[in-house]
């Protein structure tokens, strides 16, 4: 299900690391935009949820912790 999440959310690239999974990386900024993206109901061990994004550059996996996603989508 497509999703918007909102301008100003803080958000964490993705790195691709053991067997080919993404993980969320240390750095972290807020979204200067509005961010259409899918989320990927992957199996994480950390408190944060990846979403693929349909308009930012090459179609990237970011992550936005999963206690405060309801207040940034």
């Amino acid at each position: 299900m497509k999703t918007i999440i909102k301008k100003g959310t803080p958000v964490k690239e993705s790195e691709v690391g053991h067997n080919n999974f993404h993980y969320p990386t240390g750095l972290e900024y807020e979204l200067t935009c509005n961010v259409e993206a899918t989320q990927l109901h992957w199996v994480t061990p950390t408190n944060y949820s990846a979403y693929l994004t349909i308009n930012l550059a090459n179609n990237r996996v970011i992550w936005i912790e999963k206690h405060s996603a309801n207040d940034y989508i």
